[in-house]
């Protein structure tokens, strides 16, 4: 029989823990299964109703964006409220101040509306429709470029500083965040007509009043295509061999509106690859609830001094919608409220009587205010007996009371002794008055 000695046991004990060791790292690295093979540097899924990150990667890190100003100059044109059938004519400045022409191939002299220009600035990444736009908004590009930097700054950009309109790549063109172009995205998907113009695949624009054909370059968006996302809506591409690609896109589901974002230093269809990850990531692992709906009761607080009723129910004054994990339990989302522990007639209708904050795995979701359902009098004879009981209630006015009688119980006795004094005096005086009468 072989016998263990104390070494040898110690030996295999430390192998067992390795081993254990090893095994429980390689477990944590693929947590994320959705995300295996994600291989873009940069990468965010942002929840744009609720400004929650479900994915980031780098988000923070300064990065270059080549179809950001484009996206930011397409949409400040199309909120404009300007007639975007004007046609305006290519100036030869505009050409100067386009590095690379796009298949849109616009010369100069030829007469464009300013739609069309939105599209070929879309959906083939023109830089001189770009150009266009800028100088037609900003009468040259140069002033347009502070305006379009003070556009991002308006929307909460806090790394984004452009250099150009056209998004054409130079070195040391490092001039934003995925934090800030998800903002430059929200606001352009807002825009009327963008989404609509970044998903057509195919379309004729109008130059010199003949029709020209443009095709997208957003593989994302064309379904007979693998990089096809099922219910997505394309929002920007672009690619430089320099530099390598940025590609964003957007999907509503579960109630969602996601919005997917990578920039790679590889090539094009490896972005293309990562949004799809991304989006089904987010569609496939995520759910956004409405936990409180805009006017509903949530809670009761006490009243003091109403007429006729003793309590009042406070509405959420907006609704409250948060986006989690589907395997989340219920107990783990907070309801954190900030309200006093009663009120005290009279309590106003619709008046904001304290707040509900929403908090799951210490993320704050939202903050509503907290509104009175019905108004309650003030009972004044209620009002008249606290009031009473509250005045005799109060230490000080006892020690004031005690004071008082004292000092009538001290006045009292010494106006007694007083009085029996002049008493005393004024019988003695009668007495003496009596004496010399009998004598």
């Amino acid at each position: 029989m072989k016998i263990i000695t104390k070494k040898s046991f110690f030996c295999v004990l430390l192998t067992i823990l390795i081993f254990f060791s090893f095994t429980v790292n390689c477990f944590s690295e693929n947590t994320d299964a959705g995300l295996d093979g994600l291989s873009s540097e940069y990468a965010l899924v942002v929840n744009i109703d609720t400004n929650i990150y479900l994915y980031a990667e780098n988000e923070t890190e300064p990065l270059y964006c080549g179809f950001l100003p484009r996206v930011l100059t397409v949409a400040m044109m199309l909120n404009s409220g300007e007639d975007l059938n004007k046609e305006i004519t290519i100036t030869p400045e505009m050409i100067d101040q386009t590095p690379q022409i796009s298949s849109a191939n616009l010369k100069k002299g030829d007469y464009i509306s300013l739609y069309d220009l939105c599209i070929a600035a879309v959906i083939t990444n023109s830089q001189e429709a770009t150009v266009a736009l800028a100088t037609y908004m900003g009468t040259t590009v140069e002033q347009f470029l502070a305006t379009l930097n003070s556009k991002a700054s308006e929307l909460g950009c806090k790394a984004t500083t452009f250099t150009n309109v056209h998004g054409y790549y130079r070195s040391g063109n490092i001039n934003t965040t995925l934090a800030d172009a998800a903002l430059i995205i929200k606001y352009a998907v807002s825009a009327p007509g963008y989404l609509q113009i970044a998903n057509t695949t195919y379309t004729k624009i109008t130059v010199n009043r003949k029709p020209r054909e443009l095709y997208t370059r957003n593989s994302t968006a064309i379904e007979t295509n693998d990089y096809y996302i099922s219910g997505a809506q394309a929002i920007a591409v672009s690619s430089d061999a320099r530099i390598g690609a940025s590609c964003a896109n957007m999907i509503t589901e579960n109630d969602m509106r996601l919005i997917s974002i990578a920039v790679t230093k590889e090539s094009v269809g490896k972005v293309f690859e990562d949004i799809k990850l991304l989006s089904n990531f987010a569609a496939e692992e995520y759910i956004t609830k409405t936990i409180v709906e805009k006017g509903s009761a949530v809670k009761e607080i006490q009243v003091r001094l109403g007429k006729g009723r003793d309590s009042v129910m406070l509405l959420s004054a907006d609704a409250i919608s948060i986006t989690i994990p589907k395997s989340t339990p219920d107990e783990e989302i907070e309801y954190i409220y900030d309200i006093p522990e009663n009120l005290v007639a009279p309590v106003n209708k619709g008046d904001v009587y304290g707040t509900l904050t929403v908090r799951c795995n210490g993320i704050v979701f939202a903050t509503v205010d907290l509104t009175a359902q019905t108004s309650v009098e003030r009972d004044m004879i209620a009002s008249f007996t606290e009031a009473l009981n509250g005045f005799f209630s109060n230490a000080i006015v006892w020690i004031c009371l005690a004071v008082i009688i004292l000092f009538i119980i001290i006045y009292t006795i010494i106006l007694f002794y007083i009085n029996r004094n002049k008493i005393r005096k004024q019988k003695n005086k009668k007495q003496d008055r009596v004496k010399i009468d009998i004598e």
